[in-house]
């Protein structure tokens, strides 16, 4: 058994011990079909090309939508979690007007993807936002004009506190989706025509800084890529962080969303080569609600 893991890839061999807080037995048919890395290369996409940063090109996100800035050039991720309501990071859409934005949704694995638009009625900041090198309270709620059709079978639902356990935060796989700039450099943005994904593993330290480690803080999530030098770079901020149904690479349930990235101090020509932090959607569970429970007229 062992001489048969040597040859799995390791980003496979990682994988399969994090996904679920327990390891299940695996048959030899299991072995072979479902953990080679041909399986893995037909599965998620080969690794290396243009991607998130370093990640892989991603399935249908039907939760996934793009918060287009209408009066600048730019846009973030988002997710969508009803019929009006989408959450997305407050460094997104802090300096906005509704009008100045609108919401793009549809299939964005596909090159040629058909989108819907809708116009922003409203737009709800997190309290206590503080824009700096690291964000502060980074999290924003939209509302749509319309509703959005069929919204129950594309939303995804905010992860539960049992989900939040730290023993299954640390152990736990979880995936990121967006369309930001795949090359690390900050001043040349270059942007994919599908849809990337990149996967993490969460940590309770910020290991942003090798040379001090510090815990996380409560209103981030701090992660490691899954695979070397993976991370969230410029554009992706305020896509969905998701964990994985046990076993598989299917989304169960919205984590966090993407706030930002650090950078080595000896490499400052690039912006996207060390940690990516994203906002805890369970520490602002109280906001959320309130949120929802104020507007939903």
């Amino acid at each position: 058994m062992m001489a048969a893991f040597k040859v799995i890839n390791q980003y496979w061999l990682i994988s399969i011990t994090l996904i679920c807080s327990k390891i299940l037995p695996i048959s030899s048919e299991t072995f072979h079909t479902r953990l080679s890395p041909s399986y893995f290369s037909q599965k998620l996409g080969k690794i290396g090309t243009k991607l998130i940063i370093n990640g892989i090109d991603s399935h249908y996100r039907s939760f996934f939508a793009r918060v287009q800035h209408l009066t600048t050039p730019g846009f973030c991720g988002a997710a969508i979690l009803d019929s009006r309501f989408l959450i997305t990071s407050a460094n997104c859409v802090h300096s906005v007007k509704p009008q100045d934005i609108h919401i793009e949704i549809g299939d964005f694995s596909l090159q040629d993807v058909q989108m819907t638009i809708y116009d922003v009625q409203d737009i709800f900041i997190a309290p206590g936002f503080n824009l700096n090198n690291t964000p502060i309270n980074d999290l924003a709620m939209i509302k749509t004009e319309e509703p959005i059709p069929d919204a129950h079978q594309i939303s995804i639902g905010i992860c539960d506190e049992e989900d939040y356990d730290m023993i299954n935060y640390q152990k736990s796989v979880f995936g990121c989706c967006g369309m930001g700039s795949t090359n690390k450099d900050p001043f040349i943005k270059l942007i994919p025509q599908v849809l990337k994904e990149m996967h993490f593993r969460g940590t309770p330290m910020d290991e942003s800084n090798p040379e001090r480690f510090l815990p996380c803080r409560e209103d981030n999530i701090c992660t490691r890529p899954m695979i070397d030098g993976g991370s969230i770079c410029n554009l992706d901020h305020g896509g969905p962080l998701y964990k994985f149904r046990c076993g598989s690479f299917e989304p169960e349930c919205l984590y966090g969303v993407a706030s930002y990235s650090k950078r080595k101090a000896d490499r400052h020509f690039q912006t996207c080569n060390t940690g990516s932090f994203f906002t805890n959607l369970m520490y602002f569970h109280e906001w959320i609600a309130l949120t929802f429970l104020q507007n939903s007229f």
